[in-house]
């Protein structure tokens, strides 16, 4: 079951760090079914108001320059209050634990933590 939900997954990946990007990219490419990414909060920002029908959650980091994950994920809030959204972060802190966020990893990412973190947000939005 959580294989499926997993499969059937569309994400948006949000991260600036483009060698971090490209690696867990390419992972996350062969697990979901389709993957949108983004190199800073307003890209990832205007990628969900484009195509938020087809994101089913967001997996994003907070410190990004143009606009940090935080303000992406609340104005992401203010069109889609309950898109799964999991915050990536080397911080382990009250700040980048923000309330608006479904989930926290902290980097560096295990896959696997990462993959059940994104099939339990799916779990809970679909049941």
């Amino acid at each position: 079951m959580a294989e499926k939900v997993l499969a059937d997954a569309r994400l948006l990946y949000v991260e600036d760090d483009e060698l971090v990007r490209r690696m867990l990219a390419q992972t996350l490419r062969r697990r979901v079914k389709e993957l949108y990414e983004a190199g800073n909060g307003l890209e990832g920002l205007e990628i969900y108001k484009k195509l938020r029908d087809e994101i089913d959650v967001i997996v994003t980091d907070i410190e990004m320059p143009l606009m940090n994950g935080l303000v992406m994920i609340e104005e992401i809030r203010k069109i889609s209050p309950h898109v799964p959204i999991i915050v990536v972060t080397a911080y382990n802190d009250e700040y980048h634990r923000t309330k608006l966020a479904d989930a926290f990893v902290v980097k560096p990412v295990k896959k696997d933590d990462l993959f059940r973190v994104i099939t339990e947000c799916l779990q809970k939005r679909y049941s």
